[in-house]
């Protein structure tokens, strides 16, 4: 069991590295980045929930080794009671959980009310350390920006029956992990003043913004919009893009058949006939463009045949190998180049 630990507390130290610059801030490279749903990544590990004998247990996978150990430090727990063991009960079923430091952050949501927990990075020591009532969690989105966590949390409104009913709008709150203060930034409802019922997801950060898909309703129809909440200024506004995928610094844009890529220098490249068709679970690691059923060198604009069938594609590149995860079994395989790419196309 000190193993274990060891393995666990070892893995979430490590995960600070190689610190660089953008605009004002000074971070560390895995200091900014979004999670969603039932698994956060970082450079060297990932959380996630994974289901095991009808339970959602809270999971930690090592990149350098692909090894993983439930997060819990009772010894011989058999992981099927949430009142004893340390990994289950952990959010709301598959909500994120988000690392710092020494400790793991989530959402739990509490009755009428929201809660943000924490816990060591072995599980021990949980407790709830704000609440904000007639709130929930908002679109299973956690991001980590410098020393804050942002996050989205709508209203909340129930019928005589006490029956939870749509939400009407959606709220930009930070948690600072260093000071405890939680700010409630703005409201998506001073955009779209005339909606109806508002609700909305991150699709991820891009050059210093948080970039939101909100569905606002109006009568018995509505439309999806692109805002981007700039963090420096503290300001939220309609975007004039909107990306289909946010992914390794660049913003990916459709055009009709076209795919722009966009990296946060500024950089764009075109590459035509390259259609939404194609683009279901587009990502780009390694500079390398990944879609339906080949790769495209984003410097070059050569195309390579792909030969793995894993969606959304190869999670990270690290250490000369590709991380592949296959989420439906949670398994994880760091892979050479030849056995992801193959030859060259026209």
């Amino acid at each position: 069991m000190k193993k274990l630990l060891a393995f666990i507390l070892l893995c979430v130290l490590l995960l600070a590295s190689c610190a660089r610059s953008r605009g004002a801030y000074e971070f560390e490279e895995s200091d900014i980045y979004w999670v969603s749903y039932n698994s956060t990544t970082r450079y060297d590990g990932m959380y996630f929930i994974k289901s095991i004998e009808n339970e959602n247990v809270l999971c930690y996978a090592d990149f350098g080794n692909c090894k993983q150990a439930v997060v819990c430090a009772k010894p011989n727990c058999p992981h099927t009671d949430p009142d004893s063991c340390y990994a289950l009960g952990v959010t709301n079923g598959n909500g994120p959980v988000l690392p710092r430091g020494d400790k793991i952050y989530w959402l739990y949501v509490e009755g009428y009310d929201l809660a943000i927990y924490s816990a060591n990075v072995d599980g021990t020591g949980r407790k709830s350390i704000c609440t904000i009532e007639d709130r929930i969690s908002g679109g299973n989105t956690l991001c980590a920006v410098g020393d804050k966590l942002y996050f989205i949390a709508e209203d909340q409104y129930y019928d005589e029956r006490g029956l939870a009913i749509q939400p009407h709008s959606c709220y930009i709150y930070s948690y600072g992990f260093d000071d405890s203060k939680l700010i409630e930034h703005c409201s998506v409802s001073q955009v779209f003043s005339d909606a109806q019922d508002l609700s909305c997801f991150v699709d991820g950060i891009w050059n210093g913004s948080i970039y939101l898909n909100v569905f606002a309703k109006k009568g018995n129809g509505g439309a999806y919009h692109e805002l981007k909440y700039d963090i420096e200024n503290d300001k939220l506004t309609k975007s004039d893009i909107t990306p289909w995928q946010i992914s390794g610094g660049y913003m990916i844009l459709l055009e009709g058949s076209n795919v722009r890529i966009i990296h946060e220098s500024g950089r764009e490249y075109l590459f035509e006939k390259a259609g939404a068709s194609e683009m279901y679970g587009a990502c780009v690691v390694n500079g390398k463009l990944f879609i339906k059923d080949k790769v495209i060198d984003i410097e070059t604009g050569k195309c390579y045949s792909r030969l793995d069938d894993v969606i959304p594609g190869p999670h990270m590149y690290r250490d000369g190998k590709y991380l592949i995860i296959d989420r439906t079994k949670w398994t994880f395989e760091m892979v050479p180049e030849k056995k992801v790419i193959g030859d060259e196309i026209e």
